[in-house]
């Protein structure tokens, strides 16, 4: 009997140490892998804003220029044939009347041209005497009335050009000025944009030299842990096949409160009325034992007085997993303070500088010599079992 229980509670010792190992090294991948970074990729290179749509130019204005016309003496033609003809007519009927009056004027051509020939010829060179004249003068009249014209048009002309180019520079002016400020406005934009890409992108750059690092640093970290946590499964299982314990109790909650009852002497026997499983199914329905693991980790104390090995266990392993953990950190805070491209490359000496690598390699040793020492057990506990069987089968 003596025997049966130190066998059991040997078995259960050595099971919760393994337990209390793989729960710790669980803990410490767990807490660290989520911590591997996604790369980042680069946005696309924005598109300049093209050139805004220009004000249009003004015309220039055409400076004209007032031809000369020449002068329409039509006009003075017709009047002087007017007026030369009008008065041409009343000298005659003048010295048609003085010759019959009783002054008895004589007609000075009469003689030479007797009857009324002589009033006719009189009255064609007094016409053209007074039509010489008169166009003459009414030319004269008009030659220097048509040069005062073309002056006033001329000096009109000049002035209106003055005006059109005072408004057409001022117009130029004006559109210049908004077609520059356009200009400098989408040149300020793209600039803008530009650089808030290229900042992005040295920041995206920054950031996956640091991620690449950093998932550098966390393979090298963690690829020892995965290799013994792995071996410490194999093992664990191989302890649990040993078939000392029911496989519906093979957890890490239900060996340690078994540990708790054989060590205290609260039972004796695994089986039976009053027996470990029996406890064990009791305490759980009465709430006296927290089955969950998450739910003991939110509040360890709780389970200190109920489940006293399996609180002692996991803080044992708390302590290992934040002194490796913190260490760690200092690799991850290093990288991340570190600028991006050199955290790339010198990631690798620091890791030494810090020991990171011989503090984790001391305590994987550690666990290396923990599962030697299970493994043992486990060639010890088979023998046992072999020399059981033979004295069965000698029976």
């Amino acid at each position: 009997m003596e025997d049966n229980k130190y066998e059991i509670l040997n078995h259960l010792k050595k099971t919760i140490l393994l337990e209390g190992k793989c729960f710790a090294v669980e803990k410490i991948i767990e807490l660290n892998k989520h911590k591997r970074q996604q790369y980042k990729e680069m946005p696309p290179r924005p598109e300049p804003r093209p050139d805004p749509p220009l004000v249009p130019e003004p015309t220039p204005p055409i400076k004209s220029y007032v031809r000369t016309q020449p002068v329409n003496h039509s006009s003075a033609v017709g009047w002087s044939a007017i007026f030369a003809f009008a008065v041409a007519v009343i000298i005659i009927l003048l010295f048609r009347f003085t010759e019959t009056s009783h002054f008895n004027i004589s007609f000075p051509f009469s003689p030479i041209f007797p009857g009324g020939v002589g009033y006719v010829v009189t009255f064609f060179l007094i016409f053209l005497i007074l039509f010489v004249i008169m166009v003459g003068i009414l030319v004269s009249c008009y030659e220097e009335e048509h040069k005062k014209s073309q002056k006033l048009n001329q000096e009109y002309e000049e002035n209106s050009y003055k005006s059109d180019l005072v408004r057409y520079n001022t117009e130029l002016e004006r559109c210049r000025s908004v077609n520059l400020q356009r200009k400098m406005e989408v040149s300020a934009h793209n600039e803008k944009v530009m650089k808030n890409y290229f900042d992005l992108a040295d920041e995206i750059s920054d950031y996956n030299y640091k991620a690449e690092a950093t998932n550098d640093f966390l393979d090298k970290f963690l690829e020892p842990w995965e290799r013994i946590h792995e071996k410490l499964k194999r093992t664990l299982e191989k302890v649990y096949n040993l078939g000392y314990i029911h496989p519906n109790y093979r957890n890490f909650v239900a060996y340690s409160s078994f540990f708790d009852y054989f060590d205290t002497g609260r039972c004796a026997e695994l089986e039976g009325q009053g027996g470990a499983y029996d406890k064990f199914e009791t305490e759980l329905r009465l709430d006296k034992i927290i089955y969950q693991l998450d739910e003991i980790l939110l509040d360890l104390k709780q389970i200190q007085r109920n489940q006293y090995c399996l609180f002692c266990e996991i803080s044992k392993a708390n302590q290992n997993i934040e002194r490796l953990t913190a260490c760690f950190q200092d690799g991850l805070n290093y990288i991340a303070n570190t600028q991006g491209e050199l955290a790339s490359r010198v990631w690798e000496s620091h890791y030494t500088t810090l020991n990171i690598s011989q503090k984790a390699d001391s305590y994987i040793a550690e666990l290396e010599s923990a599962n030697k020492d299970v493994l043992k057990y486990l060639e010890d506990a088979k023998k046992v079992q072999r020399n059981i069987e033979r004295k069965v089968e000698a029976l």
